[in-house]
């Protein structure tokens, strides 16, 4: 495995920061880049409050954390455990909680800036929602099939949802209704997508061996 490396001037320069070596699968960030959150596959889930600085083990269970995801100001946190189920943390990692989302192939999870909209997805299965910072659990409308990735608008209400060997949906109204998008519908893989604050600007890389690339749209 390696580490997690950082950059404070978007991008143009990259270090490595102290994160131990380990298979790291995913990572999330406050708004203001200040709080850092990363999960390991068979490995636990880490924060830093100094922007990547240092870095502390939470308490977290061991497990695959598939994604990870954060509200604004860093203190609730919402993170997907491979065929375990879901687990949130509302002081920025000290204590976690598992959901009474079911068990499963999760993926992807996200977040709206406040933490109270929560979303996430089944490989294999649905588009679950939250409406109380991962209390309770709600299976949307979305056809079943092989999701991996999802964002969020920053108020929670447009939120986008890509396949695996399948197509980009999106929902105006919270995940209660989907609409398949103009995305192509190929054999490759929607593995990441990202939503603007505001919903009005999406980004979704493509994965697969033809049709591979980052594909964007704005309204």
């Amino acid at each position: 495995g390696e580490g997690i490396y950082t950059s404070a001037d978007s991008g143009a320069t990259w270090t490595q920061t102290s994160a131990p070596s380990g298979n790291w699968l995913s990572v999330a960030s406050s708004a203001d880049g200040t709080l850092l959150i990363a999960g390991q596959d068979r490995g636990g889930i880490y924060t830093s409050a100094d922007s990547g600085a240092t870095w502390t083990q939470t308490s977290a269970p061991s497990g695959r954390w598939i994604s990870v995801a954060s509200s604004a100001d860093g203190t609730l946190i919402v993170a997907s455990r491979w065929e375990e189920g879901i687990y949130t943390s509302a002081d920025s990692g000290a204590t976690w909680t598992q959901t009474s989302a079911p068990s499963g192939a999760w993926a992807s999870v996200a977040s709206s800036a406040d933490g109270t909209l929560l979303v996430t997805l089944r490989l294999q299965g649905g588009i679950y929602t939250s409406a109380d910072s991962g209390a309770t659990w709600t299976q949307t409308s979305a056809p079943s099939g092989n999701w991996l990735s999802v964002a969020s608008s920053a108020d929670g209400t447009l939120l986008v949802a890509g396949q695996a060997g399948g197509g980009i949906y999106t929902s105006a109204d919270s995940g209660a209704t989907w609409t398949q998008t103009s995305a192509p519908s190929a054999s490759g893989s929607w593995a990441s997508v990202a939503s603007s604050a505001d919903g009005a600007h999406l980004v979704a890389g493509l994965w697969g061996e033809r049709k591979g690339g980052i594909w964007a749209f704005s309204k």
